[in-house]
């Protein structure tokens, strides 16, 4: 969570004008850091026990009022996390339950 958030801030902070470039590309290829770590955490998380993996992922958090690391994930455009670490998580909101009698 603490590496995806970094990842997306500073990718926020990289957009503002003001940023020097030279700064702004050290910022994303930071982000780009962050993003492989929080991954890795992910995947290691999935490996120990897969739906408690996928559970932390729609946890809110109380740090960040409550928003779960998905939405941060989401909010940040954190693709390579979305696509290698919470698809069935992104699928499971998205779907819901759609099999209410089975």
């Amino acid at each position: 969570n603490s590496a995806l958030t970094a990842c997306v801030l500073l990718r926020m902070m990289a957009k503002r004008t003001e940023v020097d470039p030279v700064m702004r590309d050290k910022m994303e290829k930071s982000a780009a850091h962050f993003e492989t770590l929080a991954i890795g955490v992910q995947k290691a998380a999935q490996d120990l026990d897969l739906s408690q993996a996928l559970e932390m992922l729609e946890c809110p958090t109380i740090v960040w009022d409550r928003i779960t690391c998905l939405d941060i994930a989401i909010k940040g455009r954190c693709e390579q996390f979305i696509e290698s670490c919470a698809r069935s998580a992104l699928d499971r909101r998205f779907a819901g339950d759609l099999e209410p009698y089975g």
